[in-house]
């Protein structure tokens, strides 16, 4: 949205295209002459350049513009519609921070000189400074769409209810997310965020505790800002187990000039326009490339529903499992699939496959954690070989002994482990406290 705005305020002509559209968040947009569509043929032209966020979406596009370049934004380091998709039309890869950045550099097939990275950005246009900070918080604000209940929103509001700290939490997950957070920010003195909203809340001023469901950080002091913005404030930040006591000794960091001086330094480095600017310089190179020759291989061929007869013929392996873990932990695991199938399976349209992982309890096999991430199979497992995956897990939450399951999810068609023949690999793992 605020990449469309910025780029037309510049005097180019932005389109965007979702297979889901919020009318709220699109409203503003088409208000402004932006046309925003779910439907390809709803656009008033073909663009010049494609520049695609998510895996199937830019393969889908490409496949509608034939000729078109291409560029692939990675905006995370682990969700797999953050994979970086494997076409040769895409001529650039872009992260958003060091830990997209490493995503990309350790694919096999991408060069290096391929690789941009270009941090995210805050519109200064919206978001304008709040008068200044009191000397101790009275309002803290959890901004996160992951908040709700069961999440990381209950110890922080066990913590701000022992220091006498009025709390709110706003996003989808409570059920009231906000279209205009530059009206929602000011009224808060601490906020809780992560990433993007993280960065939302620095510009507006707010002193920010860096937590989300996946951790606990630290609060941004200016003697930390330049390094952590590196990370985009998110996961790899976010390494510390949650508690209300570990929460309070955050709080307790509060200073309101600190806080006052992080503001001006996101203002100064992280406006939208600098952002505009680098990837102009990345479009136009693109934009005066020859067109590559075309590639030989389809890594996103069509699927089709998978039949009984296939999961017969489908195997799991779990090479690399961990005999213990400590709680919440993510770890790495590697995942052989034999195909003797006659088709491929793979993360494709119209049908996409997605390794996913559940937690059964280790004695009565009760499902615990129904599923967790899912983790991309690219490329293809192609007809009558064993393909590697890496797929990452996420440890349960509570100390017990537990049987770690992973298989095979078929988008709008089913789970492969629920009709037999399952197709499934175990293993089991003991998740015990760290000391």
């Amino acid at each position: 949205m605020d990449l469309a705005s910025g780029l037309a305020r510049l005097g180019h002509f932005p389109m965007i295209w979702a297979p889901q559209l919020d009318p709220v968040v699109a409203a503003p947009l088409l208000a402004a002459g932006i046309p925003v569509v779910s439907r390809f043929d709803d656009l008033p032209s073909a663009p010049d350049i494609v520049h695609g966020n998510h895996h199937l979406e830019t393969i889908e596009a490409l496949r509608r513009f034939p000729g078109v370049p291409a560029i692939h934004v990675c905006h995370s380091g682990y969700w797999w519609h953050d994979a970086p998709p494997r076409h040769p039309r895409i001529r650039r890869y872009v992260a958003v921070d060091e830990f997209c950045r490493e995503r990309l550099t350790a694919t096999g097939w991408i060069d290096g000189d391929q690789v941009a990275v270009v941090w995210n950005a805050v519109d200064l246009d919206r978001h304008h400074p709040r008068p200044p900070l009191p000397q101790r918080p009275h309002r803290a604000l959890v901004f996160s769409n992951y908040a709700g209940k069961g999440t990381h929103a209950e110890p922080i509001r066990e913590a701000c209810r022992r220091m006498g700290i009025e709390l709110e939490i706003v996003g989808s997950g409570a059920g009231n997310a906000s279209s205009a957070p530059e009206r929602l920010l000011p009224s808060y003195d601490l906020v809780f965020a992560k990433a993007r909203c993280a960065m939302e809340a620095m510009a507006t001023g707010c002193a920010v505790i860096l937590c989300d469901t996946s951790g606990l950080g630290t609060l941004v002091t200016r003697a930390d800002v330049v390094e952590q913005r590196r990370w985009n404030f998110g996961f790899r930040l976010l390494q510390r187990q949650i508690s209300p006591e570990s929460i309070m000794e955050e709080i307790q960091r509060y200073d309101s000039r600190d806080a006052a001086e992080v503001s001006a330094y996101i203002r100064e480095n992280a406006g939208l326009d600098n952002a505009l600017k680098q990837y102009l310089t990345i479009y136009r190179p693109v934009l005066d490339e020859q067109q590559p020759v075309a590639d030989d291989v389809d890594w996103h061929p069509a699927t089709t529903p998978l039949q009984i007869e296939d999961q017969g013929a489908l195997r799991l392996r779990l090479l690399t499992v961990p005999r213990s873990s400590a709680p919440c932990r993510h770890c790495t695991l590697e995942i052989g699939l034999y195909n003797e199938t006659s088709v491929p399976i793979a993360t494709a349209a119209p049908w996409p496959c997605l390794l996913m992982y559940r937690w059964l309890n280790g004695r009565t096999r009760k499902m615990v954690v129904e599923h967790g991430f899912r983790t991309i199979i690219q490329p293809p497992a192609w007809p009558g070989v064993e393909s590697i995956y890496s797929m990452r897990v996420i440890a349960p939450e509570e100390p017990g002994d537990y049987i770690l399951r992973v298989t095979i999810i078929q988008e709008g068609w089913r789970w492969l482990d629920v009709l037999a023949p399952e197709v499934c690999a175990e293993s089991h793992v003991a998740i015990v406290p760290e000391s």
